[in-house]
Parts: C-alpha cells; sequence; structure tokens
C-alpha cells in the first residue's frame, strides 16, 4: 500500500490554512495545519509529517526560531518557507543553513506552491 506524504501547513492565518489544505486534501495528500509555532511542534511530533510549509512571521515566534527547534529533533523534514516581507541576506543564509528547500513571496500563488511541494515530493521518493 503506498502511503500517503504528510504535509504540515504553519501560519496564523487561519483561512490561508484551510484554503491550502483543502487544495492539498483533493491531490491525496494527508494534510495537517497549525497557527502557531508551538502548536506545530506537537504536531510535528505526533504526526511526523515529511513537508513542513511554514510560514516567516507568526506571533508566538518566527518560522525561523521554530525551524531551529525542530532541526534539533528532525534533520530530515523538508521545508518551504513562506512570507511577506523580503528576505535579507542574512535570513537567506540562516534558511539555507536550516535546510529550506524553497522560499515563496505572499501572496502565494498556490500553483507555484503545489510545483515546490511535487519537487519535494520526487526528492522524498528518491531517497
Amino acid at each position: 500500500m503506498e502511503r500517503k506524504i504528510k504535509i504540515l501547513i504553519v501560519d496564523d492565518e487561519k483561512e490561508i490554512c484551510e484554503l491550502v489544505k483543502s487544495y492539498f486534501i483533493r491531490r491525496g495528500y494527508d494534510v495537517f495545519t497549525a497557527n502557531s509555532g508551538m502548536q506545530a511542534i506537537g504536531l510535528i511530533n505526533e504526526n511526523n509529517p515529511q513537508i513542513l510549509l511554514l510560514d516567516k512571521i507568526m506571533p508566538d515566534m518566527t518560522g525561523i526560531e521554530l525551524l531551529q527547534i525542530v532541526r534539533a529533533f528532525d534533520q530530515d523534514i523538508k521545508v518551504i518557507m513562506i512570507s511577506g516581507d523580503e528576505l535579507d541576506e542574512e535570513t537567506k543564509l540562516q534558511i539555507k543553513e536550516l535546510g529550506v528547500f524553497d522560499y515563496l513571496n505572499k501572496p502565494v500563488i498556490i500553483s507555484l506552491l503545489y510545483a515546490a511541494v511535487i519537487k519535494l515530493v520526487s526528492l522524498l521518493l528518491n531517497e
């Protein structure tokens, strides 16, 4: 039996989470959502998602802070970071060191997000 790829969407905007979740569920993915960094940590521990769609700016911690915590116990999760602001050189270096696969600007064009996820899935299937 083929296992479903699990995706965790972390964004403080609930509407974005629900929209992206329904899009990926319709395409056969197992999708979870979190609206804060702390909630995301719990869901990662419970569900072991292979892909993390991560907002950079959230109220309780930044996406980068969350990813630093996650990398302490999960080196394998694939990450696409999403943000409404431009990245400075220091941040670009930081997310590269944390193993962020791709970075997309908000508002996200869902077809571009889907294309990035497809690339990650092919990486996962070839590991």
